[in-house]
């Protein structure tokens, strides 16, 4: 589905187990690469973190952890705002308006699924939801970009300059 996944494992410069994150590898650019078990949602997704050779710094740590903890506070904003891109897309774009329907927002993990989360800073998280609308044109994804415990933006996006694909 996403031709540039194998970017995800180039330049690997080293590796470190890190004792919150388990086996990181760290890419040329300034990132570790892994997989992380996100408990809110019972699924496994790709990590990205943007840190320095030394691994993830106490604050991403510490940023990850609250997010995790507190996601089911935020869950229902983030369905929102997704439903509404999604909406959007479906209506706005010809090539989409084949997409299956969803109702509420509650229906949103029908036809986007999450497969990734970058922590960017020590406290900006950005989590990546897929869909199908890759094969109508690239690499695409839905971004929900959390700033401490809030919502900050929910977009859709190509991916074309993402580690991730």
């Amino acid at each position: 589905m996403f031709q540039r996944y194998v970017q995800f494992l180039r330049a690997v410069v080293g590796y470190l187990w890190d004792r919150d994150f388990g086996k990181l590898q760290y890419v040329f650019g300034s990132r570790w690469n892994g997989r992380v078990y996100f408990a809110p949602l019972s699924r496994e997704l790709l990590l990205e973190i943007r840190a320095d050779s030394r691994g993830p710094t106490p604050d991403q740590r510490t940023a990850y952890r609250e997010f995790e903890s507190h996601f089911e506070e935020i869950w229902p904003e983030i369905q929102e705002r997704l439903y509404d891109q999604y909406q959007a897309i479906c209506e706005s774009h010809p090539d989409h308006a084949d997409r299956p329907k969803i109702v509420t927002s509650d229906e949103i993990l029908t036809v986007l699924w999450p497969f990734a989360v970058d922590i960017l800073s020590s406290s900006t998280i950005d989590l990546l939801f897929a869909s199908d609308f890759d094969e109508h044109g690239g690499n695409q994804c839905f971004h929900v970009y959390v700033h401490g415990m809030s919502v900050d933006d929910v977009r859709w996006e190509r991916a074309t300059d993402r580690s991730f694909f």
